[in-house]
């Protein structure tokens, strides 16, 4: 299908022009299509992984998700704004989008494909970048920038079985950052309200192990354990969460039916982000379960409620922090 779309005095069709070289990038991600192909129309989450670099400052996101429409994403970085829009030439749900893409000053665009398929509990998305032949020599380097992007995409899109929660602090995202990094921060607002932490030890490089024992307040220990994925500072942190080392008490409670099995809330995977709002943060935390069903019993178990008084422990000891500095 050819799609013919009038921008700015130029007509866009959804189809490569002449003289191009197709740039493919492919990538699985662990959600549905539909959920996947949403999140490249959602302005609520475009800015947080399109374009975003990692000391730029976030100015504007815009969509107009329809063919015809366009989306627009403005970035300060350093003394310059790096403002790219891209007119939408075919939008068919959830398989394939097309748009021209540039920069706003300058006339030369560029076409991108997004091919959506499904595979078994997942998705896999085929991205084609039609190069001009003239910037043959950058093909590497859009290459990686399109890599991160998608990496940063993958961080942000929320499955059915993902637990998520936000908050912002009034603080430096290095101060919240070291705040989940450093064992003496940690082992001071890790866990739920009226929670103590016995011990914390954390080996903060890529495939180093951390161990959290809280203490809860009749005296009953539970050990939270697991690796270092990725580490960049002060941005962002993903790390394996591993409970088998809770009570067989907590775990008949949250599994009922858990036979003999020793960890039925299997080994999750928790990715945490720091955005940088001027003098604040947003932290964003996403933890990955191994299905849905274990997602909504371990949310019936209280996660929420159990997060949400952490983070206001979190918020304590940042003021604290801040006061001393």
């Amino acid at each position: 299908m050819t799609v013919v779309v009038h921008s700015a005095g130029r007509m866009l069709q959804a189809s490569p022009s002449s003289n191009t070289i197709p740039l493919v990038i492919e990538r699985t991600f662990d959600v549905c299509p539909e959920l996947l192909f949403d999140a490249w129309l959602n302005p609520e989450t475009l800015g947080l992984w399109l374009f975003r670099t990692l000391e730029g400052k976030l100015l504007t996101v815009e969509v107009d998700p329809r063919v015809g429409g366009a989306f627009r994403v403005a970035e300060q970085r350093g003394g310059a704004v790096a403002d790219r829009i891209g007119h939408y030439v075919e939008i068919d749900r959830p398989r394939r989008l097309a748009f021209w893409l540039c920069l706003v000053s300058e006339a030369a665009a560029t076409l991108v494909t997004l091919d959506f398929d499904a595979i078994p509990g997942r998705s896999r998305l085929r991205l084609t970048h039609y190069i001009d032949a003239q910037w043959a020599g950058g093909l590497e380097h859009t290459r990686e920038a399109w890599t991160r992007i998608l990496a940063g995409l993958a961080a942000t899109v929320i499955s059915e079985r993902d637990f998520f929660i936000s908050r912002v602090f009034d603080a430096p995202r290095e101060l919240v950052f070291k705040a989940w990094t450093d064992p003496l921060c940690v082992a001071q607002w890790g866990g739920r309200r009226g929670f103590t932490n016995s011990a914390c030890e954390i080996d903060l490089q890529p495939g180093g192990h951390y161990r959290l024992v809280m203490r809860s307040p009749d005296g009953v220990d539970c050990p939270l354990k697991g690796r270092f994925k990725e580490i960049l500072q002060p941005e962002r942190l993903v790390m394996s969460l591993d409970c088998s080392e809770y009570p067989k008490a907590w775990h008949d409670t949250v599994f009922p039916h858990r036979d003999d099995d020793p960890n039925p809330a299997g080994v999750m995977m928790q990715t945490v982000r720091c955005e940088k709002l001027d003098e604040k943060t947003r932290l964003s935390v996403r933890v990955r379960f191994a299905s849905t069903l274990i997602c909504a019993a371990m949310q019936h178990a209280g996660l929420h409620q159990g997060w949400s008084a952490s983070l206001d422990r979190l918020g304590v000891l940042l003021a604290r922090l801040q006061s001393t500095c």
